[in-house]
């Protein structure tokens, strides 16, 4: 029954409100202050004969004190209002389960603790505080081992001083709200969520604590809307254990260590907001040691910049989703993806980087769709180890040194993507790596547009690899290449160059305009040519690097060459090359029956 006394006394707005639910006068309705013994003046007594209405009010009283009781009227009015110099605690002590306690302005300086359903108001942010005074105490404290609803809203708390002191402990199983609160320099964490703790931070900001700015763990779950955690000594956001966690159109900025640090969480989520300026990474994402937790992050609409480490920092085996993102402007790579992550980037932008755009390494497994990868200080996309992507709709371009740089056993396919105007290679291939590469794009990359070399294989189909400033495709030591309807065409150096133990296929496809050979071959390279268009380069069409093709070298050409059925037309032909071939051995390239030149020893 106090929760109707408190409800009742707390403003007319009350009284109105309980007196539409009864079917009062609401200038008749007294029942406050009767039951406090102090009806106001020339309010009348009820009336035995009134027995309806007597019998509609005992109903409504039972709703209401429900109502409060379940903390369904915790939006409502004030029932209590505390003044500067009286006690919060003590308000906090008095009143029933749904009470809403109301802070003038003014500065308290007292330590809290919340255990029932309540809401805490106060006048706002900038007039309302709350300083703690306990040392090693958290400045609001709210606990309970059974389910309360709590709402803290338009205050500021501060002050928590000493081991351990949080500016707002949340522990047990509250389910808590936390509206234009500013928690801000604090001795440690601003906001500590752990247990089964459910909180919603809204519209509020996290400070200047010298701490982490939120910290969530165990079990518990939280939503961070629209709120600014800034310039907190450690992470702005630490999320551990099994917590599931949501942020939402949240500024996360300057902080000293990451902007978002996520251990063995199970679900994150990363909508609309804005992670800059922290000191460490953007997000990072780890697993502990043993960890069997299946860690699933999404990160959607977000901006990632300026942090001094990694954009995004994804380790262990978690399956992380990055969409309409953009990552630019860090300290090292945009995304680092590691160990056995399994990762999808979709049309992002990837820009800036003072490093590389992406590292695939370890036995991470990425899928890049329509993302734009560029302008990155180093590559823009380097994979290593056993790293597989898979890359379709990419923009690759002008990234200082190579487009795509893969060594080690690194594995990728590549699909309508385009890779131009970068510093070197459109992609260089090292080690054993594997690539296939089908209606794409090289052009106008300072070097080749695809480059090979040790044991590096590919598959080219349907691509086109033109304009770039030394040869179109480059096979050094004992690499591999498969070519089929492919255009190779006005590359500065050679179409295609051969050297070492190298092998090519190269089939029904066009190699033109290149500004000196359109296929250059040493050493003791191996080259099959099957119905293939090779006109109009400015010196050979096939070349051998030996006399009298190159005059007073002492190369032998120790490979094989073989093919049929290919057009490749002298000085006098349509579309010519300043030569066919040299030696002229390799007439039999243009004849359909064929045939073959086999120096290997």
């Amino acid at each position: 029954m106090m929760e109707l006394v408190q409800f009742l006394s707390g403003s007319h707005r009350n009284r109105r409100f309980f007196a539409v639910l009864v079917g009062f006068e609401p200038s008749l309705l007294g029942l406050g202050h009767m039951c406090t013994g102090a009806a106001p003046r020339g309010i009348v007594p009820l009336e035995v004969s009134t027995m309806r209405q007597c019998l509609r009010g005992c109903a409504a009283v039972l709703a209401v004190v429900v109502l409060l009781g379940q903390g369904i009227l915790a939006d409502g009015p004030c029932v209590f209002t505390v003044q500067a110099g009286d006690s919060i605690q003590e308000a906090i002590d008095m009143a029933t389960a749904g009470a809403v306690i109301c802070l003038a302005e003014g500065t308290w300086q007292e330590n809290l603790v919340i255990g029932k359903s309540l809401t805490l108001r106060g006048a706002g942010a900038d007039l309302t505080t709350i300083e703690g005074t306990v040392s090693g105490a958290s400045v609001l404290s709210i606990s309970s081992r059974t389910e309360i609803v709590v709402t803290v809203e338009a205050l500021t708390v501060t002050g928590a001083h000493g081991s351990w002191a949080y500016g707002i402990k949340l522990d047990g199983r509250p389910r808590c709200t936390l509206r234009e609160v500013a928690v801000h320099a604090n001795a440690s964490n601003g906001i500590y969520v752990m247990d089964a703790t459910h909180v919603l931070i809204v519209g509020s900001s996290v400070t200047g604590n010298r701490g982490m700015g939120i910290r969530v763990q165990q079990d518990a779950q939280a939503e961070v809307r629209d709120t600014t955690v800034a310039g907190n000594s450690g992470d702005g956001l630490s999320l551990t254990d099994s917590a599931q966690v949501t942020l939402v159109d949240a500024v996360i900025r300057g902080n000293g260590g990451d902007g978002v640090a996520v251990l063995d969480t199970i679900d994150v989520a990363i909508l609309g907001s804005i992670i800059e300026a922290n000191v460490r990474d953007g997000l990072s994402v780890r697993q502990s040691f043993g960890s069997t937790t299946e860690t699933h992050v999404k990160v959607t609409g977000t901006t990632l910049s300026g942090n001094t480490g990694y954009g995004l920092a994804l380790y262990g085996s978690a399956q992380v989703t990055v969409t309409d993102c953009t990552v630019a402007d860090h300290g090292r790579d945009g995304l680092l993806l590691s160990q056995t992550v399994v990762v999808l980037i979709g049309g992002s932008r990837i820009l800036g980087n003072a490093s590389r755009g992406i590292i695939i390494q370890g036995s991470a497994q990425a899928t890049i769709e329509n993302t734009s990868v560029r302008e990155n200080t180093w590559q823009g996309i380097l994979m290593s180890d056993s790293a597989q992507a898979t890359i379709d709709g990419a923009i690759v371009s002008g990234n200082a040194s190579d487009g795509m740089y893969m060594q080690a056993s690194a594995r990728a396919t590549v699909e309508r993507s385009a890779f131009a105007d970068n510093g070197r290679d459109g992609i260089l291939l090292a080690g054993t790596s594997r690539a296939t590469v089908t209606n794409s794009e090289f052009a106008d990359n300072e070097r080749d547009g695809i480059l090979l070399t040790h044991a590096a294989e590919v598959v080219v189909g349907g691509s086109r690899i033109t304009g770039n400033a030394s040869r179109g495709i480059s096979l050094l030591e004992s690499a591999r290449a498969s070519v089929d309807d492919t255009a190779i065409s006005g590359n500065g150096v050679q179409g295609v160059f051969m050297g070492g133990t190298v092998q090519a296929s190269i089939t029904g496809s066009t190699i033109n305009a290149n500004t000196f050979d359109g296929l250059f071959l040493r050493d003791s390279a191996q080259l099959t040519l099957e119905r293939n268009a090779i006109t109009a380069n400015g010196s050979r069409g096939v070349a051998l690097f030996e006399e009298p093709c190159f005059p007073d070298v002492a190369d032998v050409f120790n490979g094989h060459v073989t093919g049929s059925g290919n057009i490749i037309p002298g000085p006098d032909g349509e579309h010519a090359n300043a030569t066919a071939f040299c030696p002229d051995v390799l007439a039999f390239l243009v004849s359909e029956e064929g045939g073959e030149l086999d120096r290997r020893r």
